[in-house]
């Protein structure tokens, strides 16, 4: 997809710690933003993906995309809206989830992580099988 996307970045982008995941704004116009849109367009029907080794102990073989903010502006898909500064930041997704158990290495959650008779909050959540 783009040459910057290695094995260790995807890891990384899987922990949510890359700029994929921090950076607010849309990557249209952009040289990954047009990698992604590309591959999306061209390849991605085709295209097997390699095994992902932090989830090789995956006894279900599926994972699910799931984001509690909205980053890109004027989409429709929640509440990020120009200027990023101030309207953005700490938006909230399109809620289209109800998250009820999550598995995180984040320290200041449990492991893992449940949600029993209360709401996460708004979350956007695509499955990949």
């Amino acid at each position: 997809i783009d040459s910057r996307f290695t094995d260790d970045f995807m890891e990384q982008y899987i922990d949510g710690d890359t700029f994929l995941n921090h950076e607010t704004g849309t990557f249209q116009g952009t040289e990954e933003g047009e990698n992604i849109a590309n591959f999306r367009s061209d390849e991605a029907i085709t295209t097997v993906l390699d095994a992902i080794p932090s989830l090789s102990s995956c006894a279900n073989n599926a994972i699910m995309c799931c984001f509690g903010r909205d980053r890109q502006p004027n989409d429709d898909n929640g509440n990020c809206a120009e200027p990023l500064d101030t309207k953005c930041r700490y938006a909230d997704p399109a809620d289209n989830s109800n998250l009820c158990w999550t598995d995180t290495d984040i320290p200041t959650f449990s492991d893992p992580f449940a949600f029993p008779e209360k709401s996460e909050g708004p979350i956007h959540c695509h499955g990949l099988a």
